[in-house]
């Protein structure tokens, strides 16, 4: 019974944000439609290419930066395929209610590999950890580089307290506590983490690294709608991408973070840009992700299903 309730509460939640962000993205364009149907919507397809060709580069390697390293650090080894393969399709479980479907789908064709399963837990786990602190660094690093936000000398010593605050954090024995303390917290089995603070610093490396690239495309694509658009403006869309998608991650009520990550970009961004363009940006820019997501995982789940499995 108890159960059922929070269920029941959960999909509230869900439905009543998506609602909220919905009628926030309409009402940009509704309150700005004399400007939309001004506009003068000429896509320039040469950064329109480069964006696309750019995200289907990095569905197919992302997983390489973010879990397979993590995966070979805990003792576990993939060939690049099947790891792609089970990467891709599992991610397709964050669209569907209760963000946990992409963790049993990792668990379940790893489990055809013999794969311990707390081991699979431990490296998705540390994957989220690296993603979301990363995305946050990245967001407060991006705002230094950012000519439009202006900045005061409190946030520069904020700034340096966090990196310093970070390095602390690589240490092996405070990130295990870290770690072990937030599994209690979610009334998970606590784990044994054997690992390096060269091998968290190269995982941190290798995810910003990945913020970077989706964060200059999400900017690539937004200049082949907003020709105006000056180069000036990629940190602010680096860091903005990368916040967003932290703030979807842990809104755990919708689906792949849907109306989360465009509002809260739109409500950024709109700070320096027209509105109802971002809202256009975020809203196209979603649907090719989305595209792309369920294109690649359509292909790989039939190839899993009737080619060849000892790829």
């Amino acid at each position: 019974m108890k159960d059922n309730y929070k269920k029941w509460i959960k999909n509230l939640l869900m439905v009543i944000i998506l609602i909220v962000s919905i009628y926030f993205l309409v009402e940009k364009l509704v309150s700005n439609w004399n400007e939309v149907q001004a506009y003068d919507w000429e896509i320039s397809y040469f950064y329109f290419l480069i964006s696309l060709v750019g995200l289907i580069i990095y569905y197919l390697v992302a997983h390489a930066f973010q879990w397979r390293p993590i995966l070979s650090t805990l003792g576990v080894k993939l060939t690049f395929y099947k790891s792609l393969k089970y990467w891709t399709i599992g991610q397709l479980g964050r669209y569907l209610p209760g963000k946990v479907w992409f963790v049993l789908g990792r668990l379940y064709f790893c489990s055809k590999e013999g794969i311990r399963k707390s081991i699979v837990l431990l490296s998705i786990f540390l994957e989220l950890f690296f993603l979301a602190i990363t995305s946050i660094f990245i967001f407060l690093v991006s705002l230094l580089f950012a000519k439009q936000v202006q900045l005061n000398t409190n946030y520069i010593y904020a700034l340096i307290v966090i990196i310093f605050l970070a390095f602390i954090f690589i240490h092996p024995k405070v990130f295990s506590k870290i770690i072990n303390f937030i599994l209690k917290k979610i009334k998970k089995p606590l784990l044994k983490i054997e690992i390096t603070k060269f091998q968290i610093l190269k995982f941190s490396l290798l995810i910003s690294f990945l913020w970077f690239f989706q964060g200059f495309l999400f900017f690539i694509f937004s200049k082949s709608i907003y020709s105006q658009l000056g180069w000036s403006f990629l940190p602010l869309f680096i860091g903005a991408y990368a916040l967003a998608w932290f703030l979807g991650l842990i809104s755990f009520v919708t689906p792949g973070g849907i109306g989360v990550r465009e509002v809260i970009l739109t409500y950024f961004l709109g700070n320096y840009l027209p509105s109802y363009i971002i809202v256009v940006i975020v809203i196209l820019f979603r649907l090719i992700l989305t595209a792309i997501e369920f294109g690649l995982g359509a292909i790989l789940s039939m190839h899993h299903k009737f080619g060849k499995k000892n790829c």
